[in-house]
């Protein structure tokens, strides 16, 4: 969960995750207690208030404060077998290897981390007992809205219904076309969820929405009628404060990937309107620091040469400088290596480059398939323009055309271009408008997927396609 998050839960799901919180603590230094006074065992844990941050950072890490009902009991607590199995095993290798431990006190580690693990699995399993059943007497439901459209909205209905703790507390539905069937359901069913549940069409939604407190928006149209609909929708309720979740077969048509939760046994995915939680955030911008800095002393020789040869080879700057949209759409200059000869758009206009184009001069082919003429853009990442990950920075000319043909394609603009990213090593090299509709699916993969080590697998893919010559 994102701290942004917190304004899209009401008061019942913040208390789970305090609880969730305090009951791990609780779980710790209840174990930690028991093994040193009741078992009279010394202690054997170095800094033990730094062992509970760090469990608490884990269990964040992997989403164990969600406070979600509608995962399994059974899948949770294998996550945290499994979270605190290996973090037993690495603190035991740490104490091996900087520390001499008996066997005695080895076997004390492990009993601490069993009496713990078993603490915090009857806990955990409790809480969670205890909010399905609140959750089933109508205690502590979330305010949602249904955008359907025909069977898609009638079978998810169906699915709310089927389900006594889904926390949904359903306040309207909304159609295109409001048609007899979705009104005889509402009528004749006597589920809580459905008490008083507003029928409209979707123009109404976003007023909707600001009146009753929504904090859950659930949309399933039809994939091959409301697309277009389903594009605008999104597009207008990013900036409200509400989860947004979708069916999938409807999000092949942003992404194409994607990870999927599922609700009622129905599979559903979350749109982000953060893309990055605040840790994410500080931890990719220090990591971007640290590689474009690294980057720039490590390729100083190579950047001396390239800009002998570009002098040399044409006429024109070394350095090929234009302006760019970036994060939220904010303009700035782009830096690169000038691999086409001078004024190469002075007739055409801004057009894309082609395989073979012949406005590149023969060292900037080389260059280029290196990806050379991207290092200056180091610089680009230190002052904060770029990331060394990210969608690929775009003209403000194309975007314009992009943004009608593909009205999600200013999503893309949530996160910070970067110098490579998904699209740029898993797609081919765009030719025209029509071409850019598989890379927007990579990016938008890299968007919904986004974490470090996403970051750092793209960076060693682009490092192969570096020394392998296989760039465009």
């Amino acid at each position: 969960m994102k701290i942004k998050e917190i304004n899209q839960h009401n008061t019942f799901s913040i208390i789970i995750i305090l609880l969730l919180i305090l009951g791990d603590i609780f779980c710790y230094y209840f174990s930690y207690y028991m093994v040193l006074n009741i078992l009279n065992i010394p202690s054997i844990i170095d800094f033990p208030i730094l062992i509970i941050i760090g469990i608490l950072f884990l269990f964040r890490f992997f989403g164990r404060y969600n406070p979600s009902s509608l995962e399994s009991r059974l899948k949770e607590l294998k996550i945290i077998i499994s979270l605190t199995s290996i973090t037993t095993f690495v603190y035991l290798i740490y104490k091996i290897i900087f520390n001499y431990i008996t066997i005695q006190q080895s076997q004390n580690i492990i009993l601490l981390s069993l009496l713990f693990l078993l603490t915090v699995l009857i806990v955990r399993v409790s809480l969670r007992t205890v909010q399905k059943q609140l959750l089933k007497l109508n205690i502590g439901l979330r305010n949602t809205i249904i955008i359907g459209e025909g069977k898609n909205g009638l079978k998810f209905l169906n699915k709310i219904d089927s389900n006594d703790y889904s926390g949904f507390k359903i306040l309207g539905y909304f159609d295109s076309v409001i048609n007899d069937d979705i009104k005889i359901f509402l009528s004749k069913n006597k589920n809580y969820f459905f008490k008083n549940c507003h029928i409209g069409t979707i123009n109404e939604v976003k007023d909707f929405i600001k009146k009753n407190n929504i904090k859950e928006v659930i949309i399933a149209l039809n994939q091959k009628k409301e697309h277009q609909s389903l594009l605008n929708l999104i597009s207008e309720l990013r900036n409200l404060d509400v989860c947004i979740k979708i069916v999938p077969d409807i999000y092949d048509l942003l992404t194409g990937y994607a990870q999927m939760h599922t609700v009622t046994g129905m599979p559903l995915i979350d749109i982000n309107p953060d893309i990055l939680t605040e840790l994410q955030f500080v931890i990719k911008r220090l990591l971007d620091i640290i590689v474009s800095i690294i980057g720039l002393i490590i390729s100083f020789p190579v950047l001396l040469i390239v800009s002998i040869l570009i002098k040399l080879s044409s006429k024109g700057p070394i350095i090929f400088k234009q302006e760019r949209v970036g994060l939220n759409g904010k303009p700035f200059i782009v830096h690169k290596f000038r691999t086409m000869y001078e004024n190469s758009e002075l007739k055409t206009g801004p057009v894309w480059a082609k395989v073979d184009d012949p406005r590149i001069t023969k060292v900037g082919n080389f260059i280029r398939k290196t990806r050379i003429d991207e290092f200056p853009q180091f610089y680009d990442v230190l002052i904060g323009n770029m990331s060394i990950v990210g969608p690929r920075p775009e003209r403000i000319f194309f975007i314009n055309k992009l943004k009608n043909k593909f009205p999600y394609y200013l999503r893309r603009l949530n996160v910070r271009p970067g110098v490579t990213g998904w699209a740029q090593i898993m797609g081919s090299y765009d030719t025209d408008i029509d071409g850019v509709e598989n890379k927007l699916k990579l990016d938008f993969y890299y968007i919904e997927n986004i974490s470090i080590w996403l970051d750092i697998k793209i960076m060693i893919i682009t490092f192969w396609v570096i020394i392998s010559r296989k760039g465009q």
